[in-house]
């Protein structure tokens, strides 16, 4: 028996495939139509509490935050979001006392994919700007002690012999900063006190990338597991680098609202 050609074989194969492909286009096309109708809900608003442990200045430390998205049925959704320290870091040694302060906030921009099912996976990034700082005490100006003019018999004005050179005052040396003065005094501006207390604070802009993996709780509550990585740029402090407030965090993140 004659073999045909290997073109004829070839294109009769590929008339089958295009037949079948365009026979299940349509049962393709109504199976997902379906799918869209019954799983997949409009434009939702979610609410979200978010704990957090990371590492700032060079220490361990918690942080607390919420957010809010406005969700599409494409699995985008964008918001707000802002987290601050929630743990207690000491001022630099030396340089102040009280507690470090350490927040920011910013536009919070999420994917999620497989939205619907028990368990689903997202990637998030905020973009926004912070602001840190610490209280800390500064030296105030003494008055200097000019003495009095001495009268003579006359009532004319004699000028004060000066002081012989052993006992002539020298150059008062800068009071250097120091921790151990109580805030409280300083607050309270106690009597003889000169210091003065100051707040030194310096903004900066912060990246935050990271992904979370959710369990749904129910049509209304999520619970998810989340990493991030906070990138922090702009610091202008003699105290800390932009690389001593960024870094790695780990947490957990509660969510309600309508998917």
């Amino acid at each position: 028996m004659k073999r045909f050609p290997d073109t004829l074989v070839r294109t009769l194969l590929g008339l089958q495939l295009a037949v079948l492909s365009v026979t299940a286009m349509p049962e393709a096309r109504a199976e997902e139509s379906s799918l869209l109708e019954t799983e997949f809900y409009p434009a939702g608003s979610r609410y979200g509490l978010d704990l957090r442990s990371g590492n700032v200045a060079g220490e361990s430390a918690s942080l607390v935050g919420a957010h809010w998205l406005a969700g599409y049925s494409n699995g985008l959704s964008f918001g707000i979001a802002a987290h601050g320290l929630a743990s207690k870091i000491a001022a630099p040694v030396g340089r102040g006392t009280g507690q470090l302060s350490y927040y920011y906030a910013g536009l919070h921009a999420e994917y999620e994919v497989f939205s619907y099912s028990i368990f689903n996976l997202s990637a998030s990034t905020l973009i926004g700007v912070g602001r840190t700082g610490y209280r800390r005490t500064r030296p105030g100006a003494t008055a200097s002690v000019v003495p009095a003019p001495v009268l003579t018999e006359e009532g004319g004005r004699e000028e004060s012999p000066p002081a012989p050179e052993e006992a002539a005052p020298t150059e008062a040396a800068p009071v250097e900063e120091s921790p151990e003065v109580p805030a409280s005094l300083l607050d309270a501006g106690a009597s003889g006190s000169s210091s003065r207390v100051e707040w030194k604070q310096s903004s900066f802009r912060v990246i935050e990338p990271g992904v979370v993996a959710t369990v749904n709780l129910s049509s209304r509550a999520r619970l998810g597991f989340g990493a991030w990585y906070r990138f922090v740029v702009g610091v202008n402090s003699d105290d800390y680098s932009s690389g001593d407030l960024g870094g790695p965090v780990l947490g957990v993140t509660i969510r309600t609202g309508i998917w």
